[in-house]
């Protein structure tokens, strides 16, 4: 799987997470540029996203994702 395919996935997460058809991300998109991605929305995104792409993430990964970048990094790093 290549990086578009993977934010082309992320990008249905997010919108479905966010309720927001529309919605754009980008790899520096961060909680910052999405009100309403709090720690909760966090979570709920990360178990989508691990179970989308079938994998578990450490909470060492989990810390350190900061952004869509980030996301995108541990998953192409694990597939």
């Amino acid at each position: 799987m290549d990086r578009q395919s993977v934010m082309e996935k992320l990008t249905k997460l997010f919108r479905d997470e966010f309720d927001d058809d529309e919605l754009v991300i980008f790899e520096d998109t961060t909680p910052d540029d999405i009100d309403e991605w709090d720690s909760m929305a966090m979570v709920s995104l990360m178990s989508n996203i691990a179970g989308e792409f079938s994998l578990k993430f450490s909470m060492g990964e989990l810390k350190n994702i900061h952004s869509v970048g980030d996301i995108v990094h541990v998953i192409l790093n694990r597939l």
